[in-house]
């Protein structure tokens, strides 16, 4: 049986809705204005890339890309008769809310869970890793709309293992000052 996307975004909510019932412990939720400053980029990045989509809806395709492994190989395709305008807006919405979703409750949730408190102190950092990720990531995924070839696969692979050592930097960084 293969997990899909809709399956890990299902999954991730139900530990949310988990984590939001228990209370484990006691922490500090972020302040309203990195709240608002974290859906100013997310509504920015989303509306500007609506208009580069609308502006140049003769240059899109038919197939849109919805399910990637790490080195950015598509593995699933959505087939249209037309060109994916309003479909490529709506992904690109989901993928912006999804990083608003992660950047507010990742670190919630690892904050109850025993293990990760006991290892980390400040785990707010991981949520800010994952909301750069994903807003890096729409890019990518835009450009996946216009061009599908093996540069934007690089692209994909590249910011993959940025973040991937940006998360492995901060957690060393974070353990040794905790």
């Amino acid at each position: 049986m293969e997990t899909t996307n809709l399956d890990i975004l299902w999954s991730l909510l139900f530990l949310i809705l988990l984590a939001k019932e228990g209370d484990f412990m006691e922490f500090k939720e972020q302040g309203p204005r990195k709240n608002i400053l974290f859906v100013f980029i997310s509504g920015s990045m989303f509306i500007i890339q609506s208009f580069i989509i609308l502006f140049f809806n003769t240059q899109l395709g038919t197939k849109l890309p919805t399910y990637f492994t790490l080195n950015g190989f598509v593995i699933y395709w959505f087939n249209y008769s037309h060109p994916i305008v309003v479909p490529g807006i709506l992904l690109l919405g989901v993928i912006h809310f999804g990083g608003l979703i992660l950047v507010r409750y990742i670190p919630l949730l690892l904050k109850s869970v025993p293990f990760a408190w006991k290892f980390l102190k400040n785990v707010s950092y991981i949520g800010y890793i994952l909301f750069s990720w994903i807003e890096f990531l729409s890019w990518t995924i835009l450009i996946y709309f216009f061009l599908y070839d093996s540069q934007t696969m690089y692209l994909m692979l590249t910011i993959n293992i940025v973040h991937l050592l940006l998360l492995i930097v901060g957690t060393i960084y974070y353990r040794k000052k905790s």
